[in-house]
């Protein structure tokens, strides 16, 4: 279900298109080579391809003069490093980064950051629009340089900042899906210590006081630390005498030094920040979540993802996640997949329901996988937030969920429903009298719930009436009948606002005996479903 939104980033429901793909729409109609650049235009497939002339090649055109220029510059880094950066206009400085980056330049890159003039510096502004933005953009090795990547040359820059620099707080949020971003720059703190403060007795002192951890694990922790800088160990300006530097980031707590890192912050000038939070349990390395407030502002903190199998089986757990959602008053967003096992233990539902009270500004809330059979309106009764993003993917709901459902108060405020993966095969009726329930339902998702496909008729139908739904997700398990699909695809078409509809399951689950027949299988049957859609004049909806 591709087509629902991520939990933990806020959604302009009125405003998103969701066949809008912003990575593609993000690269100007150019490409720069040297001195030059190459006009774009778009394909009727919507591809970029190069305008051409009558003689069939490429159209270019000059730079700008300042971007020669530019360019120039950061190509002679051994130049830019001797110039007085104090007579450098400030709004030079993001043009000359985005040129060093774009060019890939090691040495300018990290001459530009030790020198930057302005208080905050925003990676994201500062990526050239002709970049193609990969999951792992900025810890991927540069092209040709293999041992280099763009996070290995900001951090060296922090690590060297020269006096001149006026730098405060370095954002790289908005990459938060490159896994390895998190777990290079909470190293700084160890990088930054001067290599015979990095004893094991020394290190394991400053961890304990935040987090749990044992010296065999710092010891490892340091092995791994002088292997992988052997080489470049000797350029980092250890003991720099800099002010407080603030490191905002989308920060994932899942591997070791993540809270080693942000243990080790106090003993240096790199303080760590975050809006979003995702947590995972980290072997050997014990930070509870109830003293987060010692590694980070808690105040700051407005997104936050925990996810635990076992977190229902250990009490300890359960009372500091408890504790912890108290502290949090400003999470807007929280997500607990997998995480709540009601089975398990019989007061957990009204526990959560309490915790769940403190959250005053609480407008999205995931419980996918959650196990919280016949124990919903234990979790969500009583809530007086204005929800708009509810997820109860596979949760195992009963009847009786369903029907405290349909009476929910804050049905009427909901953007965004996923009730996927639970058994509603007797309840289409009680489906339909919740989507007149919900006057804003943007998103919804009733797909794998065993639901006949008169069922799924009648609640597409009812779908006719939401005026403001963009996405509607019926999947089952087996592919639907061409007939089905047709009677599906018709009521769809007459859905004024819908934008996306998912109603085909994986190429697994299509009729053939080996892979290649049943993807051939899926592919005709979409083709044929695009056909049909556009037939009927509505070639705007996207299929899945």
């Amino acid at each position: 279900m591709t087509a629902m939104t991520n939990p933990m980033y806020e959604v302009s429901y009125d405003r998103m298109n969701f066949n809008f793909d912003a990575k593609e729409q993000r690269h100007p109609r150019h490409i720069t080579e040297k001195d030059y650049i190459y006009h774009l235009r778009k394909d009727e497939r919507g591809f970029l391809v190069c305008e051409r002339d009558i003689n069939n090649e490429p159209i270019r055109s000059p730079r700008k003069l300042r971007n020669i220029c530019l360019s120039r510059l950061v190509c002679d880094s051994a130049f830019l490093s001797r110039l007085n950066s104090e007579l450098l206009p400030t709004n030079v400085y993001p043009l000359l980064l985005t040129e060093a980056i774009f060019l890939r330049e090691p040495q300018s890159i990290e001459w530009i950051v030790t020198t930057w003039p302005m208080k905050i510096l925003r990676i994201f502004d500062v990526i050239p629009l002709e970049d193609c933005l990969e999951d792992d953009y900025l810890t991927l090795p540069f092209e040709g340089n293999d041992e280099v990547s763009l996070v290995d040359c900001l951090v060296l820059g922090l690590l060297k900042l020269k006096p001149e620099s006026n730098l405060k707080i370095v954002d790289f949020t908005r990459f938060d899906k490159d896994r390895k971003l998190c777990k290079e720059l909470c190293r700084l703190p160890i990088l930054w210590m001067k290599p015979s403060d990095r004893t094991v007795e020394k290190i394991h002192e400053y961890m304990s006081e935040t987090i749990e951890v044992t010296k065999d694990k710092v010891q490892c922790f340091l092995n791994r630390i002088s292997a992988v800088y052997s080489n470049i160990d000797s350029e980092f300006k250890h003991g720099n005498k800099i002010e407080p530097i603030t490191v905002l980031l989308d920060l994932h707590m899942n591997i070791d030094d993540v809270p080693i890192g942000l243990s080790l912050q106090h003993y240096s000038p790199f303080k760590f920040s975050c809006h979003r939070l995702w947590v995972k349990p980290v072997p050997d390395v014990h930070l509870q979540l109830s003293c987060l407030g010692r590694v980070l502002d808690t105040n700051r903190i407005t997104h936050l993802e925990y996810e635990d199998p076992l977190l229902s089986y250990e009490e300890s757990k359960v009372a500091s996640l408890l504790e912890a959602l108290k502290c949090l008053q400003n999470l807007a967003a929280l997500s607990l997949p997998d995480c709540i096992n009601t089975s398990v233990c019989q007061t957990l539902a009204e526990d959560v329901n309490k915790a769940l009270k403190y959250l005053k500004h609480l407008q999205r809330l995931n419980l996918s996988y959650c196990n919280i059979r016949g124990q919903l309106s234990n979790v969500l009764g009583g809530l007086n937030q204005r929800i708009s993003y509810l997820n109860l993917k596979d949760c195992r709901l009963n009847e009786d969920d369903i029907f405290f459902l349909v009476t929910w108060r804050n049905l009427t405020y909901l953007r965004e429903l996923n009730l996927s993966c639970n058994n509603l095969q007797l309840l289409d009726q009680v489906i339909i009298v919740m989507l007149e329930k919900m006057p804003q339902i943007t998103c919804l998702s009733v797909s794998f719930c065993s639901l006949s496909i008169h069922s799924q008729v009648l609640i597409a139908r009812e779908c006719k009436e939401c005026s403001r739904l963009k996405v509607l997700c019926m999947q089952g398990y087996t592919p639907p009948s061409r007939e089905d699909v047709l009677d599906l695809l018709h009521i769809c078409s007459q859905i004024r606002t819908l934008q996306k509809v998912v109603l085909f399951p994986e190429a697994y689950a299509f009729p053939g005996n080996i892979e290649q027949e049943r993807e051939m299988n899926k592919y005709h049957t979409m083709a044929f479903s695009y056909r049909f859609m556009e037939s009927n004049g509505r070639p705007d909806i996207q299929l899945e």
